[in-house]
């Protein structure tokens, strides 16, 4: 399992052939990563990192997001098959009201007090 580590290592390619080396036959990979579109730009580095501070600034480098084309690309290089790739997207296609809803909760985050025995 590899969860949001992809989009932050220095060579994906490498990283996904030494998953491919110690994974038993038969074995599954599961990843997640973040796709470079435009709504990855500003959902995880504007919104995220830069206005609402939920994240630490800069842990982003929006060039280094990776498409479904090339992450299927690489995993069939590392000897991979039977690859199924699958999204989701936190902005329901790019929907005004779940992205205000997203920055609104954010913003109630950092506005409101935090209760006794929550974590910030």
């Amino acid at each position: 399992m590899c969860v949001d580590v992809l989009e932050h290592v220095q060579d994906v390619r490498q990283v996904l052939h030494e998953c491919a080396r110690v994974l038993q036959p038969g074995g599954f990979f599961f990843f997640d990563t973040i796709n470079r579109t435009w709504k990855s730009k500003i959902l995880m580095i504007w919104l995220l990192e830069d206005v609402l501070r939920q994240i630490p600034q800069g842990i982003h480098d929006w060039e280094k997001f990776i498409t479904p084309a090339e992450l299927t690309t690489w995993l069939t290089q590392s000897g991979f098959g039977d690859i199924t790739c699958r999204g989701f997207d936190l902005t329901d296609g790019g929907n005004l009201g779940t992205m205000f809803a997203l920055l609104w909760s954010g913003l109630r985050s950092k506005l409101l007090p935090a209760k006794a025995g929550s974590f910030q």
